[in-house]
């Protein structure tokens, strides 16, 4: 299975691979550390202990995004007027409320984008102007039109 992202969410991925290695080496030198300001065993240090557990969690955390980097590959430009990845959305649900909302990649890290696999991204994927989606988002089965795509 492939990850769909933008470029500049890649780079982004890139960015945050590279902050979470920051931090386990930061880990690594505070638990370093740690063992030399103490006469206590090393099964006694909280700063050691401490240090063990940031590592693990670091650890764990760069695993889970050197896994979607992996199998990660640039989205394609959305095609016939029709939402895809990438595309900015006006949108009106069954309270009349509008909203614009941009489909973003597998890991939207913007502020105002929604990934293409979030339930409501799903729901809007091929979708196009006039069209009225319905489908579950939550545990509410909701209705969207679709106003406008940019």
């Amino acid at each position: 299975m492939n990850y769909y992202f933008l470029k500049e969410d890649l780079n982004h991925l890139d960015s945050k691979i590279n902050e979470i290695k920051k931090k386990i080496q930061a880990a690594r030198n505070d638990k370093a550390l740690s063992t030399t300001q103490s006469s206590e065993t090393w099964h006694d240090n909280y700063g050691f202990e401490e240090g063990v557990r940031q590592i693990n969690f670091y650890a764990n955390e760069l695993m889970k995004y050197l896994e979607i980097k992996q199998k990660a590959i640039i989205a394609p430009i959305p095609q016939n007027n029709k939402i895809g990845i990438g595309s900015f959305v006006r949108i009106k649900d069954e309270t009349e409320k509008e909203t614009d909302i941009k489909i973003g990649s597998f890991l939207a890290f913007e502020n105002d984008s929604i990934s293409y696999n979030s339930p409501l991204g799903s729901l809007l994927m091929g979708g196009k102007v006039g069209e009225i989606k319905n489908g579950l988002i939550g545990n509410k089965n909701k209705k969207i039109e679709i106003l406008e795509i940019k």
